[in-house]
């Protein structure tokens, strides 16, 4: 949520392979095992988990620094929720 002199804008992420050590930095052990149990493509996964957080992390002020305070506890996909 921007503040009332803030204007909001678009990130693009590109959908693309990110390795283990990403993933260990950006993502809880939780986080981990919901992106594996979705049955979607990893990579797919791993950039909207990641374009989730970033956007918390922005509209809270923190930035990037507080991303690991950050937990994604569920996923509603058009199958359903995981």
């Amino acid at each position: 949520v921007p503040g009332h002199h803030d204007t909001p804008g678009i990130d693009i992420e590109k959908i693309e392979h990110r390795d283990s050590d990403f993933s260990e930095i950006a993502y809880t052990g939780r986080e981990r095992e919901l992106m594996r149990s979705l049955n979607e493509d990893i990579n797919r996964s791993t950039t909207i988990f990641w374009a989730v957080k970033e956007a918390a992390c922005k509209a809270g002020g923190t930035g990037l620094r507080k991303v690991d305070h950050i937990e994604i506890e569920s996923v509603q996909l058009d199958s359903g929720t995981a």
